[in-house]
Protein backbone atom coordinates (compact mmCIF):
# COMPACT_ATOMS: atom_id res chain seq x y z
CA UNK A 1 0.00 0.00 0.00
CA UNK A 2 1.56 3.80 -0.58
CA UNK A 3 -0.10 6.49 0.06
CA UNK A 4 0.14 9.81 -2.05
CA UNK A 5 -0.24 13.28 -1.08
CA UNK A 6 -1.41 15.25 -4.12
CA UNK A 7 -2.30 19.26 -3.24
CA UNK A 8 -2.07 22.88 -5.32
CA UNK A 9 0.69 25.75 -4.72
CA UNK A 10 -0.98 28.78 -5.81
CA UNK A 11 1.53 32.11 -6.42
CA UNK A 12 -0.76 35.26 -6.13
CA UNK A 13 -0.73 38.90 -4.82
CA UNK A 14 -4.32 38.58 -3.66
CA UNK A 15 -5.22 38.34 0.42
CA UNK A 16 -5.56 34.89 1.05
CA UNK A 17 -8.04 35.10 3.57
CA UNK A 18 -9.98 36.47 0.31
CA UNK A 19 -9.19 33.20 -1.57
CA UNK A 20 -10.72 29.58 -1.18
CA UNK A 21 -10.33 26.59 -3.08
CA UNK A 22 -11.76 23.13 -4.36
CA UNK A 23 -9.56 20.07 -5.44
CA UNK A 24 -10.43 17.16 -7.40
CA UNK A 25 -8.65 14.08 -8.22
CA UNK A 26 -10.36 13.57 -11.60
CA UNK A 27 -10.28 9.93 -13.51
CA UNK A 28 -10.14 10.66 -17.12
CA UNK A 29 -10.83 7.11 -17.97
CA UNK A 30 -13.97 6.59 -15.69
CA UNK A 31 -14.68 10.52 -16.24
CA UNK A 32 -15.47 10.56 -12.86
CA UNK A 33 -14.17 12.45 -9.78
CA UNK A 34 -12.23 9.61 -7.73
CA UNK A 35 -11.66 11.91 -4.70
CA UNK A 36 -11.99 15.44 -4.17
CA UNK A 37 -11.69 18.18 -1.30
CA UNK A 38 -15.62 19.39 -0.48
CA UNK A 39 -13.80 22.66 0.32
CA UNK A 40 -14.14 25.59 -0.47
CA UNK A 41 -10.93 25.61 2.57
CA UNK A 42 -8.38 28.03 3.63
CA UNK A 43 -4.86 27.91 2.29
CA UNK A 44 -1.13 27.75 4.32
CA UNK A 45 1.41 30.33 3.71
CA UNK A 46 4.28 28.81 2.21
CA UNK A 47 6.63 32.02 1.28
CA UNK A 48 5.90 35.87 0.62
CA UNK A 49 3.09 35.29 -1.94
CA UNK A 50 3.27 31.39 -2.26
CA UNK A 51 0.53 29.71 -0.69
CA UNK A 52 -0.68 25.59 -0.57
CA UNK A 53 -3.69 23.84 -0.45
CA UNK A 54 -4.39 20.92 2.35
CA UNK A 55 -3.37 17.29 0.74
CA UNK A 56 -5.62 15.18 -0.18
CA UNK A 57 -4.67 11.26 0.55
CA UNK A 58 -4.72 8.85 -2.55
CA UNK A 59 -4.44 5.55 -0.97
CA UNK A 60 -3.61 2.47 -3.76
CA UNK A 61 -5.52 0.36 -1.32
CA UNK A 62 -8.52 2.14 -2.64
CA UNK A 63 -7.44 3.23 -6.24
CA UNK A 64 -5.53 0.99 -7.78
CA UNK A 65 -1.81 2.46 -9.43
CA UNK A 66 -2.91 2.19 -12.63
CA UNK A 67 -6.15 4.04 -12.47
CA UNK A 68 -4.37 6.64 -10.11
CA UNK A 69 -2.25 7.26 -13.79
CA UNK A 70 -5.48 7.86 -15.40
CA UNK A 71 -5.88 10.79 -12.40
CA UNK A 72 -5.74 14.37 -12.75
CA UNK A 73 -5.45 16.92 -10.19
CA UNK A 74 -8.83 19.78 -10.52
CA UNK A 75 -8.36 22.90 -9.19
CA UNK A 76 -10.71 25.82 -8.55
CA UNK A 77 -10.40 28.60 -7.06
CA UNK A 78 -12.75 30.87 -5.32
CA UNK A 79 -12.31 34.84 -4.88
CA UNK A 80 -14.63 36.65 -2.13
CA UNK A 81 -16.10 40.12 -3.46
CA UNK A 82 -16.78 43.70 -1.44
CA UNK A 83 -19.98 42.01 -0.29
CA UNK A 84 -17.90 39.04 1.08
CA UNK A 85 -19.25 36.79 -1.70
CA UNK A 86 -17.44 33.65 -3.35
CA UNK A 87 -17.18 33.56 -6.75
CA UNK A 88 -15.03 31.65 -9.29
CA UNK A 89 -12.17 33.41 -10.91
CA UNK A 90 -9.89 29.23 -12.05
CA UNK A 91 -12.68 26.80 -12.77
CA UNK A 92 -11.07 23.09 -12.62
CA UNK A 93 -7.73 24.51 -13.99
CA UNK A 94 -5.52 21.14 -14.73
CA UNK A 95 -2.12 21.32 -13.16
CA UNK A 96 0.61 19.17 -14.63
CA UNK A 97 1.80 17.19 -12.01
CA UNK A 98 1.97 13.40 -11.27
CA UNK A 99 -0.23 12.42 -8.47
CA UNK A 100 2.88 10.23 -7.88
CA UNK A 101 4.84 13.14 -7.68
CA UNK A 102 3.39 13.76 -3.93
CA UNK A 103 5.59 11.60 -1.40
CA UNK A 104 4.82 13.67 1.26
CA UNK A 105 2.25 16.59 2.32
CA UNK A 106 4.45 19.15 2.94
CA UNK A 107 6.06 21.32 0.16
CA UNK A 108 9.32 21.24 0.74
CA UNK A 109 10.31 17.38 0.32
CA UNK A 110 8.48 16.96 -3.09
CA UNK A 111 10.39 18.50 -6.08
CA UNK A 112 9.64 20.13 -8.37
CA UNK A 113 5.98 21.12 -7.72
CA UNK A 114 4.02 23.27 -10.61
CA UNK A 115 2.52 26.91 -9.27
CA UNK A 116 -0.69 27.81 -10.47
CA UNK A 117 -0.42 31.79 -11.15
CA UNK A 118 -3.77 34.04 -9.77
CA UNK A 119 -2.92 37.54 -9.58
CA UNK A 120 -5.03 41.17 -9.66
CA UNK A 121 -3.86 44.40 -11.43
CA UNK A 122 -3.75 47.38 -8.42
CA UNK A 123 -7.22 48.75 -9.65
CA UNK A 124 -9.11 45.34 -9.17
CA UNK A 125 -9.47 43.96 -12.94
CA UNK A 126 -8.41 40.52 -12.68
CA UNK A 127 -5.20 38.88 -14.87
CA UNK A 128 -4.76 35.65 -14.88
CA UNK A 129 -1.01 35.17 -16.08
CA UNK A 130 -0.34 33.29 -18.64
CA UNK A 131 0.64 29.53 -17.88
CA UNK A 132 4.24 29.19 -19.65
CA UNK A 133 5.17 25.66 -18.20
CA UNK A 134 6.27 23.54 -20.90
CA UNK A 135 4.52 20.86 -19.64
CA UNK A 136 1.21 22.35 -19.40
CA UNK A 137 -1.30 22.76 -22.49
CA UNK A 138 -4.67 24.51 -22.96
CA UNK A 139 -6.15 23.01 -25.44
CA UNK A 140 -9.19 26.43 -25.68
CA UNK A 141 -11.00 24.17 -27.85
CA UNK A 142 -14.28 25.16 -30.11
CA UNK A 143 -17.75 24.46 -28.75
CA UNK A 144 -17.77 22.17 -32.08
CA UNK A 145 -16.94 18.88 -31.63
CA UNK A 146 -16.17 15.86 -33.98
CA UNK A 147 -16.31 12.71 -31.73
CA UNK A 148 -19.53 11.57 -30.59
CA UNK A 149 -20.74 8.16 -28.91
CA UNK A 150 -23.90 7.37 -30.04
CA UNK A 151 -25.23 4.96 -27.42
CA UNK A 152 -27.99 5.97 -24.90
CA UNK A 153 -26.60 8.08 -21.98
CA UNK A 154 -23.61 8.89 -23.88
CA UNK A 155 -24.10 11.23 -26.75
CA UNK A 156 -22.88 15.02 -26.27
CA UNK A 157 -24.09 16.57 -22.77
CA UNK A 158 -25.47 13.33 -20.99
CA UNK A 159 -23.84 11.87 -18.30
CA UNK A 160 -21.20 9.32 -19.81
CA UNK A 161 -20.50 11.57 -22.59
CA UNK A 162 -16.35 10.21 -23.18
CA UNK A 163 -15.43 12.98 -26.19
CA UNK A 164 -16.71 16.33 -23.80
CA UNK A 165 -14.84 19.42 -23.62
CA UNK A 166 -13.83 18.99 -20.16
CA UNK A 167 -12.74 15.32 -20.96
CA UNK A 168 -10.31 16.09 -23.64
CA UNK A 169 -8.25 18.69 -21.82
CA UNK A 170 -7.94 16.12 -19.02
CA UNK A 171 -6.98 13.30 -20.33
CA UNK A 172 -4.69 15.48 -22.62
CA UNK A 173 -2.99 16.67 -19.77
CA UNK A 174 -3.36 13.18 -17.90
CA UNK A 175 -1.39 11.60 -21.00
CA UNK A 176 1.26 14.22 -21.04
CA UNK A 177 1.89 13.05 -17.48
CA UNK A 178 1.89 9.50 -18.27
CA UNK A 179 3.10 9.41 -22.19
CA UNK A 180 1.70 5.90 -23.04
CA UNK A 181 -1.22 5.56 -25.08
CA UNK A 182 -3.26 2.61 -23.96
CA UNK A 183 -5.43 0.17 -26.78
CA UNK A 184 -6.83 -1.81 -24.22
CA UNK A 185 -9.41 -3.86 -25.60
CA UNK A 186 -9.24 -3.02 -29.12
CA UNK A 187 -6.48 -4.94 -31.31
CA UNK A 188 -4.73 -0.58 -32.49
CA UNK A 189 -1.62 -1.57 -31.28
CA UNK A 190 -0.13 -0.57 -34.60
CA UNK A 191 -1.14 3.13 -34.04
CA UNK A 192 -0.04 2.80 -30.21
CA UNK A 193 3.45 2.41 -31.22
CA UNK A 194 3.01 5.03 -33.47
CA UNK A 195 1.93 7.60 -30.99
CA UNK A 196 3.94 6.64 -28.34
CA UNK A 197 7.03 8.16 -30.50
CA UNK A 198 5.00 10.59 -31.44
CA UNK A 199 4.36 11.85 -27.78
CA UNK A 200 7.87 11.13 -26.72
CA UNK A 201 9.77 13.15 -29.44
CA UNK A 202 7.28 15.64 -30.75
CA UNK A 203 4.72 16.46 -27.40
CA UNK A 204 3.62 19.83 -29.31
CA UNK A 205 2.63 18.03 -32.23
CA UNK A 206 0.53 15.30 -30.21
CA UNK A 207 -1.03 18.50 -28.93
CA UNK A 208 -2.31 19.29 -32.29
CA UNK A 209 -3.36 16.19 -33.42
CA UNK A 210 -5.61 15.87 -30.47
CA UNK A 211 -7.15 19.39 -30.84
CA UNK A 212 -7.58 19.07 -34.50
CA UNK A 213 -9.35 15.92 -34.57
CA UNK A 214 -11.52 17.32 -31.95
CA UNK A 215 -12.41 20.08 -33.57
CA UNK A 216 -12.62 19.38 -37.42
CA UNK A 217 -11.89 15.07 -37.53
CA UNK A 218 -8.64 15.65 -39.60
CA UNK A 219 -5.15 16.59 -39.09
CA UNK A 220 -1.55 16.05 -40.44
CA UNK A 221 1.75 14.78 -39.22
CA UNK A 222 4.60 15.71 -41.65
CA UNK A 223 2.71 14.59 -45.06
CA UNK A 224 0.74 11.86 -43.50
CA UNK A 225 -2.63 12.73 -43.36
CA UNK A 226 -5.22 11.68 -40.89
CA UNK A 227 -8.51 12.05 -41.70
CA UNK A 228 -10.80 9.15 -40.28
CA UNK A 229 -14.42 8.47 -41.92
CA UNK A 230 -17.30 10.37 -41.01
CA UNK A 231 -19.56 7.53 -39.65
CA UNK A 232 -16.86 5.63 -38.23
CA UNK A 233 -14.17 6.04 -35.19
CA UNK A 234 -15.97 9.42 -35.30
CA UNK A 235 -19.35 7.93 -33.91
CA UNK A 236 -18.69 5.08 -31.35
CA UNK A 237 -21.41 2.79 -30.39
CA UNK A 238 -20.27 0.35 -27.94
CA UNK A 239 -17.87 2.33 -25.94
CA UNK A 240 -18.28 0.88 -22.57
CA UNK A 241 -17.69 -2.50 -20.95
CA UNK A 242 -21.18 -3.91 -19.12
CA UNK A 243 -19.46 -2.23 -15.65
CA UNK A 244 -19.51 1.12 -17.32
CA UNK A 245 -15.53 1.45 -17.92
CA UNK A 246 -14.96 2.26 -21.43
CA UNK A 247 -13.12 -0.15 -23.27
CA UNK A 248 -10.43 2.45 -24.05
CA UNK A 249 -9.11 5.93 -23.02
CA UNK A 250 -11.09 8.57 -24.60
CA UNK A 251 -7.63 10.56 -26.03
CA UNK A 252 -6.52 7.45 -27.35
CA UNK A 253 -9.92 6.38 -29.21
CA UNK A 254 -9.53 9.80 -30.86
CA UNK A 255 -5.81 9.33 -32.05
CA UNK A 256 -5.31 5.69 -32.39
CA UNK A 257 -9.19 5.13 -34.01
CA UNK A 258 -8.37 8.12 -36.23
CA UNK A 259 -4.93 6.99 -37.74
CA UNK A 260 -6.12 3.15 -38.07
CA UNK A 261 -9.31 4.11 -39.79
CA UNK A 262 -7.66 6.41 -42.36
CA UNK A 263 -5.98 3.73 -43.82
CA UNK A 264 -9.31 1.70 -44.21
CA UNK A 265 -10.56 1.75 -47.60
CA UNK A 266 -14.10 0.00 -47.01
CA UNK A 267 -14.51 -0.94 -43.28
CA UNK A 268 -15.42 0.96 -40.62
CA UNK A 269 -13.74 0.89 -37.05
CA UNK A 270 -17.08 2.03 -34.85
CA UNK A 271 -16.76 0.27 -32.17
CA UNK A 272 -13.48 -0.62 -30.02
CA UNK A 273 -14.40 -4.06 -30.01
CA UNK A 274 -13.66 -4.48 -33.73
CA UNK A 275 -10.36 -6.76 -34.48
CA UNK A 276 -10.37 -6.98 -38.33
CA UNK A 277 -10.63 -2.97 -38.75
CA UNK A 278 -8.24 -2.34 -36.49
CA UNK A 279 -5.42 -4.84 -36.98
CA UNK A 280 -1.60 -2.84 -38.61
CA UNK A 281 0.39 -4.13 -41.58
CA UNK A 282 4.33 -3.34 -41.36
CA UNK A 283 3.79 -1.82 -44.43
CA UNK A 284 1.29 0.76 -42.94
CA UNK A 285 3.33 1.28 -39.66
CA UNK A 286 6.46 1.89 -42.23
CA UNK A 287 4.51 4.26 -44.18
CA UNK A 288 3.33 6.45 -41.09
CA UNK A 289 7.02 7.06 -39.60
CA UNK A 290 8.68 7.97 -43.31
CA UNK A 291 5.66 10.59 -43.39
CA UNK A 292 5.54 11.94 -40.00
CA UNK A 293 9.13 13.74 -40.00
CA UNK A 294 10.54 10.81 -38.02
CA UNK A 295 14.38 10.07 -38.41
CA UNK A 296 13.95 6.17 -39.33
CA UNK A 297 18.04 5.17 -39.98
CA UNK A 298 17.24 1.19 -40.39
CA UNK A 299 14.49 -0.71 -41.52
CA UNK A 300 14.76 -4.98 -41.78
CA UNK A 301 12.57 -6.46 -43.95
CA UNK A 302 9.60 -8.28 -43.04
CA UNK A 303 10.41 -12.26 -42.52
CA UNK A 304 7.82 -14.82 -41.66
CA UNK A 305 10.03 -16.83 -40.54
CA UNK A 306 11.32 -14.68 -37.85
CA UNK A 307 15.07 -13.03 -37.62
CA UNK A 308 18.21 -14.58 -36.65
CA UNK A 309 20.37 -14.19 -33.83
CA UNK A 310 22.67 -11.99 -35.66
CA UNK A 311 19.97 -9.68 -37.08
CA UNK A 312 18.34 -9.32 -33.09
CA UNK A 313 22.52 -8.66 -31.75
CA UNK A 314 22.24 -5.75 -34.65
CA UNK A 315 18.75 -4.32 -33.07
CA UNK A 316 20.07 -4.65 -29.85
CA UNK A 317 23.10 -2.67 -30.56
CA UNK A 318 21.11 0.89 -31.90
CA UNK A 319 19.17 1.32 -28.69
CA UNK A 320 23.03 2.79 -26.89
CA UNK A 321 22.52 5.05 -29.08
CA UNK A 322 19.86 6.59 -28.36
CA UNK A 323 17.05 5.12 -30.69
CA UNK A 324 13.63 3.18 -30.51
CA UNK A 325 13.15 0.34 -31.84
CA UNK A 326 9.46 -0.45 -33.23
CA UNK A 327 8.90 -4.20 -33.63
CA UNK A 328 6.31 -6.55 -35.44
CA UNK A 329 6.28 -9.67 -33.04
CA UNK A 330 3.64 -12.83 -32.05
CA UNK A 331 1.89 -11.57 -28.87
CA UNK A 332 2.53 -14.99 -27.40
CA UNK A 333 6.39 -13.89 -26.24
CA UNK A 334 4.85 -11.33 -23.75
CA UNK A 335 3.92 -11.83 -20.02
CA UNK A 336 0.36 -12.45 -19.97
CA UNK A 337 0.25 -12.02 -23.12
CA UNK A 338 -2.58 -13.70 -25.56
CA UNK A 339 -1.59 -14.11 -29.16
CA UNK A 340 -5.21 -14.36 -30.82
CA UNK A 341 -3.25 -16.68 -34.23
CA UNK A 342 -0.91 -19.80 -33.90
CA UNK A 343 1.74 -18.51 -31.55
CA UNK A 344 3.83 -18.44 -35.20
CA UNK A 345 2.56 -15.61 -36.75
CA UNK A 346 3.18 -11.70 -36.38
CA UNK A 347 -0.04 -9.89 -34.40
CA UNK A 348 1.51 -7.47 -32.26
CA UNK A 349 3.69 -3.97 -32.38
CA UNK A 350 6.18 -3.11 -29.51
CA UNK A 351 8.65 -0.75 -29.13
CA UNK A 352 11.78 -1.68 -27.42
CA UNK A 353 13.06 1.09 -24.75
CA UNK A 354 16.14 -0.72 -23.05
CA UNK A 355 18.44 -3.49 -24.78
CA UNK A 356 17.66 -7.20 -25.01
CA UNK A 357 19.56 -8.85 -21.98
CA UNK A 358 19.69 -12.01 -20.02
CA UNK A 359 17.71 -12.41 -16.48
CA UNK A 360 21.06 -11.62 -14.82
CA UNK A 361 21.02 -7.94 -16.95
CA UNK A 362 23.47 -8.64 -19.36
CA UNK A 363 23.45 -7.29 -22.41
CA UNK A 364 22.14 -9.93 -25.23
CA UNK A 365 25.88 -8.87 -27.35
CA UNK A 366 26.54 -11.97 -29.59
CA UNK A 367 29.82 -12.51 -27.64
CA UNK A 368 31.29 -16.28 -27.94
CA UNK A 369 29.71 -18.99 -25.68
CA UNK A 370 26.18 -17.73 -26.13
CA UNK A 371 23.86 -20.02 -27.16
CA UNK A 372 20.55 -18.66 -28.92
CA UNK A 373 18.98 -21.93 -27.97
CA UNK A 374 19.17 -21.78 -24.18
CA UNK A 375 19.73 -18.46 -22.84
CA UNK A 376 16.87 -16.74 -21.33
CA UNK A 377 16.35 -12.92 -22.53
CA UNK A 378 14.45 -9.89 -21.06
CA UNK A 379 13.64 -6.46 -22.35
CA UNK A 380 11.48 -3.16 -21.51
CA UNK A 381 9.41 -2.20 -23.88
CA UNK A 382 6.13 -0.06 -24.46
CA UNK A 383 2.91 -2.51 -24.86
CA UNK A 384 -0.45 -2.65 -23.57
CA UNK A 385 -0.01 0.89 -22.40
CA UNK A 386 3.19 -0.19 -20.12
CA UNK A 387 6.61 0.51 -20.62
CA UNK A 388 8.28 -2.35 -18.13
CA UNK A 389 10.10 -5.67 -18.78
CA UNK A 390 7.94 -7.45 -21.22
CA UNK A 391 8.74 -11.16 -22.03
CA UNK A 392 7.09 -14.15 -20.27
CA UNK A 393 9.45 -16.34 -18.35
CA UNK A 394 11.48 -18.41 -20.24
CA UNK A 395 11.76 -17.28 -23.42
CA UNK A 396 14.92 -17.96 -25.16
CA UNK A 397 17.23 -15.66 -27.33
CA UNK A 398 16.16 -18.60 -30.46
CA UNK A 399 12.53 -18.36 -29.25
CA UNK A 400 12.61 -14.44 -29.22
CA UNK A 401 13.85 -13.80 -32.73
CA UNK A 402 11.69 -16.43 -34.63
CA UNK A 403 8.75 -14.08 -33.02
CA UNK A 404 9.97 -10.97 -34.23
CA UNK A 405 9.17 -10.78 -37.97
CA UNK A 406 9.50 -6.78 -39.01
CA UNK A 407 12.02 -3.80 -37.52
CA UNK A 408 12.31 -0.12 -37.61
CA UNK A 409 14.46 1.90 -35.78
CA UNK A 410 13.77 5.62 -34.88
CA UNK A 411 16.19 8.12 -33.70
CA UNK A 412 15.04 9.71 -30.72
CA UNK A 413 15.39 13.51 -32.05
CA UNK A 414 12.68 16.08 -30.92
CA UNK A 415 10.87 17.48 -33.84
Amino acid sequence: MTIFYPYVLLETNVDPKLLKYTIYIYNTVRDVDELYSIGPYVFRKVENNLYQTKSIEVNTSKIKLEDIRDCVISFSLHRANTANKQGVVLSRKITPNKIELFISPNNGENKGVHKIQYNETVSGTKVVKVDKSKNTFELNLKRNRIFQCIDTGCRPGESKDPFSKRQVEASLQSRLNEPLPDQKLSSLCGPAVYFFCLINLSPSKYKTVVKQLWETGETTVGTLKIKPSINGCRKVTKFYKEDGIAKIPPIDWITLASLRESENLAILLNNPSLEIPGITTWSEVSRWFERSEFKVVKKIPFSLTGYSPNLIYELNQYITSNHYVVTLINAALLSGGASSGTEIFPDHWIVWTDQLRDTTGKVIDGEIGMDPNTIEVRLKAFSWGENKQQLGAKKTLYEFGKRVFFALVVKKEIF
